[in-house]
Order: structure tokens, then C-alpha cells, then sequence
């Protein structure tokens, strides 16, 4: 779920221009498991999915996209991201 700080992230890089997709990797149920969350290979495949549909969308197909993450997922925004 959205943190707080996550929300001030999304509206600074707004307030940049940037455009946001703000996203758990988890279910809820998922998050419960914390093997979950440190599985980076798991959620670096979540993420790459939705650049993958990121992509597949006439708005957005021909953008730039950047990656931000703190903590594990940083971690698995570098996969997608090489």
C-alpha cells in the first residue's frame, strides 16, 4: 500500500512533469508472506509487466520511463531498468 512519502514522491515528480504510475507489486494476501517482499526476482517481474503495458499503450508507448524504489524495491526497479 501507498505510503505516505510515496504520495510526496509522486507530487514532486508531478509537479516536474513527469507522469506517475504509482503500484504495489503485492496483494495485500501476498504482502502477509514476507519472503514476498524480499523477492526481488518476483517483484522486479511485476514491474517489468507493467512496463510492459506501459508500453503497449498509444499515451504512453513512445515515452522515456524511469524507476523509483526505496529499500527492496529499488532493488528490483534496477531490473527492468538494465
Amino acid at each position: 500500500m501507498p505510503t505516505e512519502d510515496d504520495e510526496v514522491v509522486v507530487s514532486v515528480l508531478q509537479g516536474a512533469g513527469s507522469g506517475t504510475l504509482l503500484l504495489d507489486l503485492l496483494a495485500p494476501a501476498e504482502e502477509a508472506n514476507r519472503v514476498n517482499v524480499f523477492d526481488i526476482a518476483l517483484l522486479a517481474g511485476r514491474l517489468t509487466a507493467a512496463t510492459r503495458w506501459l508500453g503497449a499503450r498509444d499515451g504512453t508507448s513512445s515515452r522515456k520511463i524511469g524507476y523509483f524504489g526505496a529499500s527492496t524495491g529499488a532493488g528490483a526497479a534496477l531490473w527492468p531498468a538494465s
